[in-house]
C-alpha cells in the first residue's frame, strides 16, 4: 500500500475511535441538543486603516493570504489531502485526532462546511510603495515609524476584524455536521489617509531608480504646478515585512535620502541667476578656468577655461567662475532673499506635526567675507538642502515664479472612502517675477538641449534643468565623496513635473543623473498617455 494513503487510512482510524468515544460527535447528527450546544469563536486578523495615493488606490492592504479552519471530520481529511504534502497532513492527522479546530496555511481556496478559507489582509507586499513614507508595524500592529507611526490611533480607529465562529457542546467540544463561519466587522475597513503620491508614477521611479548604477541616493517627481510630491524614492531601500534585517546594514536603509540635506553644488546656480534677473544684473565674464576672490582661488571643474561666456552659456557650460563673479555683483543680501523665498534653510510641515530636514543656508554674517560668497555662488561652502526643497525650488521657477511648500498629504478618508477632510496646497507666494522666471526657463532649457544635461534630453517632452558634482566634504579611503544632481522639469500634455535625481559619491551629474531624468521623463509620459 503506498505511504500516504496507509497514513490516511491510519488517520481515519484514529479519528473513527476518537469519534466512538466521543458521542457528541455524532449525536449532533440526528439528537436535539439546543440545550447544550454553543459557539466559540476566535479573531483571525485584525485590520488597519489604508494608505492610499492621490486617486484613492491603496498603497497597503493589497494583497491576501489564506488561513484555513477545518473541523476535525473524516470529511474534511478527505478534502484536503490532494491539496496537502505527507509532512502537513501529518501535522493535520496529529491535531485532528485531538479533537481540535485545524488552521493551517493552504494556497487552494475552500468554502464548504468543513473547510473554509479566510482571506487574511497583507499589510505589505512585495512592491513595497515608497516605505519611507510609510514605515512599518511591529508585530503587534502598532505604528512603529512613518505614517504607520504618526497616524497609528487613527489607522486603528477606522480598522476591521475577522472571526471564525464554530459549533461546540457544553464541554467546549467541536460538533460536527456544523458549518465554521466567517464575520468580517469593517474588514478591511475602507478608511484611512490619502496621499498625494501617484502609485503609477511612485512604481515606475522606484523600478526606474532600482535598475540604475545609484545604490545610495534620492529621486522626487513634484507637481510643478503646486509642489503636491508625486513620488519620492530613497536608496536602499528596505522591506518593512522584516526591518529587523536592514537595522544594521551598510548605508542605512531606513534613511529616507529625499529628505536628507546635502552639498547641492551648481544645481543652485540658476538661484544666483534669478537674483541678479530680478536685479537687473547681467554681465559677461572671461573664464580662464580660475578666479580669486578674498585672497582665495576658485576653479572651475578641472580647470577648464571657458572664455568669453553670459549667462545662458555660463550656464550651459556650468562655469564656476561666471556665477562667483555674478554672485559677487549681486552681493549677499539679495542673494538670500531670493534663496529664503525658494524655501532653502526652512522646514515644512509634511505630515500632522512632522516636519522636513531644514537643510543649511548661510547667515548674512557668514557671507561677510568675499569669499564665502564665493563659495555659495556655485553651491558650495556651508549650503545644504534635501532633494525634497530643491525639488520644490525648481517646480517655482518651472511655476512661472511662484512658490509653493511641498505636499504630501492629501485627505483623510471615512469608513466608506469618503473625504472627511481634504487637505490642500497653499496658495502660493511670488518669489521671482514671470519674466524672471520665462527666462530662466530658457536657458535651462539649453542645458538640457545641448550642456552639461544633455543626455537628459529627449524628443518626448520638452526638458529643462541643471547638473551638479557637489563637493561634500565626506572623506572615504583618502578620497572626497561627491554628490552628483540633476534638478529639473518637464512639460507634457501641457502639465509640467518636476524631477530632482541625487547619487551618493558619484562621478559627475552629467552622466549619473542626467540620462535617469530622460528615463524618468518617458516612463511618465508613457504612463500619462495609457490614462487617455
Amino acid at each position: 500500500m503506498h505511504k500516504r494513503v496507509a497514513i490516511l487510512f491510519f488517520a481515519l482510524m484514529v479519528i473513527f475511535g476518537m469519534l466512538t468515544v466521543n458521542l457528541s460527535y455524532i449525536l449532533i447528527q440526528n439528537t436535539e441538543v439546543s440545550e447544550t450546544v454553543g459557539t466559540k469563536s476566535e479573531t483571525v486578523n485584525v485590520s488597519r486603516g489604508g494608505i492610499y495615493d492621490r486617486n484613492f488606490i491603496p498603497l497597503v492592504n493589497t494583497d491576501k493570504s489564506y488561513i484555513c479552519y477545518a473541523l476535525p471530520s473524516t470529511e474534511a481529511l478527505k478534502k484536503l489531502e490532494p491539496y496537502m504534502s505527507e509532512s502537513e497532513m501529518a501535522d493535520i492527522y496529529s491535531n485532528m485526532s485531538k479533537g481540535k479546530i485545524i488552521k493551517f496555511s493552504c494556497a487552494h481556496i475552500f468554502n464548504e462546511n468543513e473547510i473554509v478559507s479566510v482571506g487574511i489582509v497583507k499589510r505589505y507586499n512585495g512592491e513595497n510603495l515608497c516605505p519611507h513614507l510609510i514605515g512599518y508595524t511591529d508585530g503587534d500592529g502598532n505604528g512603529v515609524a512613518g505614517l504607520e507611526k504618526n497616524y497609528d490611533s487613527f489607522l486603528k480607529m477606522t480598522g476591521g476584524t475577522l472571526r471564525a465562529t464554530w459549533s461546540a457542546d457544553a464541554q467546549n467540544r467541536i460538533l460536527l455536521g456544523q458549518k465554521i463561519s466567517v464575520t468580517e466587522t469593517n474588514y478591511p475597513d475602507a478608511g484611512g489617509i490619502a496621499l498625494t503620491i501617484d502609485k503609477d508614477f511612485q512604481s515606475a521611479l522606484q523600478k526606474i531608480m532600482n535598475n540604475s548604477d545609484i545604490s545610495v541616493g534620492a529621486a522626487v517627481i513634484m507637481d510643478s504646478e503646486n509642489s503636491e510630491i508625486l513620488a519620492s524614492c530613497s536608496l536602499p531601500s528596505f522591506d518593512p515585512q522584516n526591518v529587523a534585517a536592514y537595522l544594521n546594514k551598510e548605508n542605512a536603509p531606513l534613511i529616507n535620502r529625499a529628505d536628507t540635506a546635502y552639498s547641492v553644488g551648481s544645481v543652485f546656480k540658476p538661484f544666483v541667476a534669478a537674483a541678479a534677473l530680478e536685479n537687473g544684473i547681467e554681465i559677461e565674464h572671461y573664464c580662464n578656468g580660475i578666479i580669486s576672490v578674498g585672497g582665495k582661488s576658485f576653479r572651475c571643474n578641472n580647470g577648464i577655461a571657458h572664455g568669453q561666456t553670459e549667462m545662458a552659456q555660463a550656464m550651459e557650460k556650468s562655469c564656476n567662475t561666471y556665477f562667483i563673479n555674478l554672485g559677487q555683483s549681486v552681493g549677499a543680501e539679495k542673494l538670500l532673499s531670493i534663496c529664503e523665498g525658494l524655501g532653502l534653510g526652512k522646514s515644512f510641515e509634511y505630515e500632522d506635526n512632522i516636519y522636513s530636514k531644514r537643510g543649511n543656508l548661510p547667515s548674512l554674517s557668514e557671507l561677510s567675507s568675499p569669499s564665502s560668497l564665493a563659495n555659495l555662488s556655485f553651491g558650495q561652502g556651508t549650503l545644504l538642502a534635501t532633494p525634497w526643497q530643491m525639488a520644490a525650488s525648481y517646480s517655482a521657477i518651472a511655476n512661472g515664479g511662484v512658490y509653493h511648500t511641498p505636499v504630501l498629504m492629501n485627505a483623510i478618508l471615512g469608513e466608506n472612502q469618503e473625504v472627511i477632510q481634504r487637505l490642500v496646497p497653499d496658495e502660493g507666494v511670488r518669489v521671482i517675477s514671470k519674466e524672471t522666471a520665462r527666462h530662466l526657463d530658457e536657458i535651462l532649457r539649453g542645458v538640457v538641449e545641448d550642456g552639461t544635461a544633455k543626455l537628459g534630453f529627449t524628443e518626448k517632452a520638452q526638458g529643462c534643468g541643471k547638473t551638479a558634482t557637489a563637493q561634500s566634504g565626506w572623506i572615504k579611503d583618502g578620497r572626497e565623496i561627491l554628490h552628483t544632481w540633476f534638478c529639473g522639469y518637464f512639460t507634457y500634455n501641457e502639465k509640467t513635473y518636476t524631477v530632482v535625481i541625487l547619487k551618493e559619491d558619484g562621478t559627475s551629474g552629467a552622466n549619473d543623473c542626467a540620462p535617469i531624468f530622460k528615463t524618468v521623463t518617458e516612463n511618465i509620459c508613457e504612463i500619462i498617455d495609457e490614462r487617455k
